[in-house]
C-alpha cells in the first residue's frame, strides 16, 4: 500500500473542494437534478359544474396542484402517498427512467 504525503492529501482535498464549486457553475443542470421535489399524492376538492368533487391528484407542498417541467430538464422527484392505496404516477410526454 503506498502512502500519502500530508502535501498530497490537502492538494487532493482542496481540488476535491473546487470541484464541488466549480461544477455546478459549469452544469447547473447537475445541481437541479440533485435535489428531489417532493410531491404528494393526495385527495383535494374543486368544483365541478359548481359542486364540489373530491378528485386525486398530485400537489406541491406549497398546496400548487401538479407539477410542470420541461421535457429538455432532468429533475428526481420523492413522491409521498398520502393515499389509503398503493400509487402509481404517469407522467405525460415523459417516458421515465427504469432502473
Amino acid at each position: 500500500m503506498q502512502s500519502i504525503s500530508r502535501r498530497q492529501f490537502l492538494a487532493s482535498t482542496v481540488a476535491a473542494g473546487a470541484a464541488g464549486v466549480v461544477l455546478p457553475l459549469i452544469n447547473p443542470r447537475a445541481v437541479q437534478a440533485a435535489s428531489p421535489s417532493i410531491i404528494r399524492a393526495d385527495t383535494r376538492i374543486i368544483e365541478v359544474a359548481g359542486r364540489a368533487a373530491k378528485v386525486f391528484g398530485l400537489v406541491q407542498p406549497d398546496g400548487t396542484p401538479g407539477l410542470v417541467t420541461s421535457a429538455a430538464n432532468d429533475f428526481q422527484v420523492r413522491l409521498e402517498n398520502r393515499l389509503h392505496a398503493p400509487t402509481l404516477i404517469h407522467w405525460h410526454g415523459l417516458t421515465p427512467p427504469f432502473g
